[in-house]
């Protein structure tokens, strides 16, 4: 009888011992799932921030982008009145006579 009260004692430590561990694993398993549930809201947070952040410099990288365009356009229209005021003045120049000073012409 005292074999047996032995053996039971041991099997209740043994199942004690068990349920202790399942409780210890139960617990750490909610203390994990926790702590992933925590990164997983950082990691949103984090990616609508980088959003946000890759928003603000499609704005601004598009206002670049116009304002670069409009700044060649502008340079493009100096040009072609560069060149008609050259073209301008090439015309008063020869009406004038004045394209052929100081050129020499030699008689052949």
């Amino acid at each position: 009888m005292l074999n047996e009260i032995k053996k039971l004692s041991a099997r209740f430590g043994a199942l004690e011992a068990t349920m202790v561990t399942k409780d210890a694993l139960t617990a750490m398993e909610q203390k994990i799932s926790k702590e992933i549930r925590a990164l997983d809201a950082k990691i949103d947070v984090s990616f609508e921030q980088l959003h946000g952040r890759l928003a603000k410099l499609e704005v601004v990288y598009t206002d670049a982008l116009n304002r670069l365009d409009g700044f060649v356009k502008h340079l493009e229209a100096e040009r072609q009145e560069l060149m008609l005021t050259q073209r301008d003045v090439t015309l008063i120049r020869r009406h004038l006579g004045l394209d052929k000073i100081g050129v020499i012409e030699v008689e052949k």
